[in-house]
């Protein structure tokens, strides 16, 4: 049916006034409202309600406790969630950030562009603006603004293809001080990637084996993209590494990538040993060498030599087998020899040797298992502390690895394990014991000669930081 205005059966009566109001005042100013508004959205009856409609009550029945409670677990573990986030975001691009600075500010001093008496008048801007530091001689001018920061600092560490660049740090007085805490020295969950304490970088005296630890934070932060060099094509795009220390520039090839084992149990009670900053022979550092070879997944062609010094980088990959590690070695590039790398010869170990959990892990059966007869021994109460690598070499018993300790581990002076000479001397004579003569029942007893002491390596779990001690 068609409708109009004339469809009504009777039309609105107005009456029109004259004392009528022409328009509506209202008396409410801005802020007025705004109280209001608050008053009546958060009053107390409406609050009573909220906390009764969201929270378990006692007259509830137990579906609507059950209901209730797994909506307030769920909304706090959200909220959790979100500032977790935001706070690691945070963190992440501020660590960016700084990294960003300090390698634009590094790489804008050229000293080879540089004439002498520009060198020598910016040197002198430099102990200007730090007068307290005191700068080591033949330092590269490029690190004074970073060593005035930190005189821990040793050089940069740089793979320029996988974007790798950080500071390194090294501080003799502590084996693992920069395991969480930045170059500024605070705490910090992404720590700073660090050369061993036993090491040396002075010009011209580089350790044998200068070891660097970072850890692996699956981002940009760590050693994260040393994973690229299980896959041969990761080794391929990068098989070149730059250290430069403080006083000079070394550029590294990559011999071997290992994974291995970090406790005891991993391999039946054994453990390969590579972290040696000095070797006592010759026979000693090839022999490890050997065993490195034996374990790289990737066969590169890069030969090593007696004479040659070696660079370990060291980082955590547990996607495997729990306290498992990715070992990344190069050797410094000989007198006159090009950095160039012909890596079309490089290829895939597919008989890499790799600690007994990785094959118990996957399924696989140990063609190396005649090797590691299996040890059986107790674990201690804390057996995270107690199973954990030793840089001592050709270390196979768990019972000589020593507990954790903060700092330089100290020397072994227990009575037990010193010469029985010197324990005589020590008790101000020989024991009645050592007074009678060798007989059948009393034969002579050979002198117990002192083990070197065991250091333990850093942990680089990132599962769990240590707490952080109140300022």
């Amino acid at each position: 049916m068609k409708m109009d205005r004339n469809s009504f059966d009777e039309p609105a009566k107005v009456i029109k006034r004259t004392d009528a109001p022409q328009q509506t005042v209202y008396a409410l100013t801005f802020s007025e409202a705004i109280s209001n508004f608050f008053k009546t959205r958060f009053s107390k009856e409406n609050l009573k309600r909220f906390i009764k409609d969201n929270f378990p009550q006692k007259d509830d029945s137990l579906r609507e406790k059950i209901r209730k409670t797994v909506m307030d677990v769920s909304f706090v573990l959200l909220v959790l969630g979100i500032s977790y986030i935001i706070f690691y975001y945070h963190g992440y691009r501020e660590r960016i950030s700084v990294l960003g600075n300090w390698q634009t500010s590094i790489e804008s001093i050229n000293e080879d562009e540089l004439f002498d008496f520009e060198i020598k008048k910016l040197w002198e801007n430099v102990k200007e603006r730090y007068p307290d530091v005191e700068f080591p001689e033949g330092m590269a001018l490029k690190f004074a603004d970073l060593y005035a920061v930190n005189q821990d600092t040793a050089g940069i560490l740089s793979i320029s293809e996988k974007k790798l660049w950080f500071p390194v740090l090294l501080n003799k007085s502590s084996r693992s001080y920069y395991m969480w805490k930045d170059l500024y020295g605070e705490y910090n969950r992404y720590g700073n990637p660090f050369i061993d304490y036993r090491c040396s970088i002075e010009k011209g005296n580089l350790s044998k084996n200068t070891i660097i630890y970072g850890h692996n934070t699956h981002d940009k932060l760590g050693f994260n993209k040393l994973i690229e060099y299980m896959n041969l094509d990761g080794y391929k795009e990068a098989p070149v590494v730059t250290l430069e220390t403080l006083y000079e520039k070394t550029q590294w090839k990559i011999f071997a990538v290992i994974l291995t084992n970090s406790t005891y149990e991993a391999d039946r009670g054994h453990l390969f040993t590579y972290l040696i900053t000095d070797f006592s022979s010759t026979n000693e550092f090839m022999t490890t060498i050997d065993g490195i070879y034996e374990r790289s997944m990737i066969n590169t062609g890069i030969d090593v030599k007696e004479d040659d010094k070696i660079l370990t980088l060291y980082t955590c990959y547990q996607d495997i087998f729990d306290g498992g590690r990715l070992v990344v070695f190069a050797r410094l590039l000989r007198d006159g020899e090009s950095a160039e790398v012909d890596v079309s010869k490089a290829s895939f170990n597919h008989s890499a040797r790799y600690p007994q959990a990785y094959y118990d892990k996957l399924g696989l059966t140990n063609p190396y298992e005649h090797l590691t007869e299996p040890n059986t021994f107790e674990t201690a109460e804390n057996d995270s502390d107690s199973a954990e690598a030793t840089d001592s070499p050709f270390v196979d018993a768990p019972e000589d690895v020593p507990s954790e300790n903060e700092g330089v581990p100290e020397e072994n002076t227990a009575a037990e394990n010193l010469p029985q000479e010197e324990i005589t001397e020590s008790d101000g004579g020989a024991s009645p014991e050592q007074n009678q003569p060798p007989s059948e029942e009393n034969p002579p007893v050979e002198p117990v000669v002192p083990e070197a002491p065991v250091v333990p390596e850093p942990v680089l779990d990132d599962i769990v930081a240590p707490e952080v001690p109140a300022e």
